[in-house]
């Protein structure tokens, strides 16, 4: 009895200094773009967020296809080998993708050359550029995460969130319009994806020669990854960029700045905190679902720590958020706190489902998690069209958004803990 309550009180420790491990990294990665976003929303216009935002949506909405959500299946892989040829696969078909993006976008220019108007042409062209680092990224922190180098993804998170804001900072002093957002961004998503991939290459020697592997068994053992969770994570990226597809359509480039500066701050605990416990809840919850046939303790566990956190953190952000904004970036940024004080209960869920929902993977639900996100999009886009017909406003549109996504969240958490109790397993 006593080797097994050491062992236990061994395992919540390691949990729990994992999690500490990744909040202290993110943490400082998410302090730096806090402070410096008063100077960044002084040099730029709500109308250069609003392009930013745009960019951000399109080459999200078409990163998730990278690695046609392969990375994923690199931490559930039974063996090292196996986990290593997951990794192969995904590289290659990041690769693949993003030529294929640049290949479009030439046809594109070609035969339709007045799509992209004189100013947008570079943002378009570097579209395979963010497509090829972001999946480059995701391969190599899926393989950090199947390591428990959380260390490594805190410096990756901290290059991350110096990089971004000192470029855009320093491009918007230099050019004047928004060039200096997307140099800053670009810039943000390069340099940390060719660490990760220089460390584990050449410091952790990982065998990553593509000559003389096959694919084909890591390929069709884990294809409910390119059958369910692709669609489902492209339909998911879609369903949070539906607000600025429509607010930048519906309410003009400077809405949609405004929503974008509110939806960053917003995400800021999502990112620091909620993100850490993910990524060390996926690990530790596939661990204990292949021992035990469960993950029941720490997914409470997790549950317990987010609700303590979130509920008194987004009450008060809440309720001060407009005259908050207006002392932080200035007062053309008055709506964005408006929006805060809007959206902040559906973040709050966010904040909580998001690393719990992975129960749905574990369990090899992944099916069911296409058809709901299926759902997810239909409400939401439906939700924000009629709002915009109905009420023709920004901030009581966003009221029904928030009404009917909250629901698939209360959704998702009573599945996953379902799911958690083993109740279904994978095939």
């Amino acid at each position: 009895m006593g080797v097994i309550s050491n062992l236990k009180n061994r395992i919540k420790t390691d949990f729990v200094r994992n999690i500490l491990t990744m909040i202290s990294g993110t943490g400082l990665a998410q302090l730096v773009p806090l402070l410096t976003a008063p100077v960044l929303t002084r040099i730029y216009l709500p109308e250069d967020y609003g392009a930013l935002a745009l960019y951000m949506s399109i080459t999200g909405i078409f990163a998730t296809i990278a690695t046609f959500q392969y990375h994923g299946a690199i931490i559930l892989a039974t063996t090292e080998s196996e986990a290593l040829q997951v990794m192969k696969l995904s590289l290659r078909i990041t690769f693949i993708i993003s030529i294929l993006s640049f290949v479009i976008y030439l046809i594109i220019l070609l035969l339709i050359p007045t799509l992209f108007q004189l100013g947008t042409n570079i943002w378009f062209a570097l579209t395979p550029v963010s497509i090829l680092f972001s999946g480059i990224n995701a391969c190599f922190s899926s393989w950090a995460n199947r390591k428990s180098a959380y260390k490594v993804l805190s410096v990756n998170k901290i290059m991350i969130a110096l990089i971004t804001p000192v470029v855009s900072i320093i491009a918007g002093l230099l050019f004047r319009g928004n060039i200096g957002l997307l140099l800053g961004l670009l810039t943000g998503q390069i340099i940390p994806a060719l660490f990760l991939g220089y460390y584990f290459i050449f410091k952790r020697r990982i065998p990553l020669s593509f000559s003389n592997s096959n694919y084909s068994a890591v390929f069709l053992k884990f294809k409910d990854f390119r059958k369910y969770v692709l669609p489902s994570e492209f339909i998911n990226i879609l369903v949070n960029q539906l607000p600025v597809l429509m607010i930048s359509a519906f309410a003009g480039k400077g809405a949609a700045g405004q929503f974008n500066l509110c939806n960053r701050m917003l995400s800021l605990p999502t990112q620091v905190i909620s993100g850490s416990v993910s990524e060390v809840f996926k690990q530790r919850a596939s661990d204990d679902f292949r021992k035990f046939g469960n993950c029941r303790n720490i997914f409470k566990n997790t549950l317990k720590t987010l609700l303590i956190i979130a509920i008194p953190a987004f009450s008060i952000v809440m309720l001060i958020a407009p005259d908050l904004f207006v002392f932080a970036f200035g007062d053309k940024w008055y709506d964005a706190g408006i929006y805060v004080r809007t959206m902040g209960g559906l973040y709050l869920l966010q904040f909580i489902v998001s690393p719990l929902s992975y129960t749905f993977y574990i369990a090899g639900k992944q099916k069911e998690d296409f058809f709901a996100h299926l759902v997810i999009l239909f409400i939401c886009f439906f939700s924000l069209y009629f709002g915009f017909k109905i009420f023709d406003k920004v901030q009581s549109t966003l009221l029904l958004y928030v009404a009917s996504y909250s629901f698939i969240y209360l959704y998702y958490i009573l599945r996953s803990y379902y799911f958690s109790n083993g109740n279904e397993k994978r095939n």
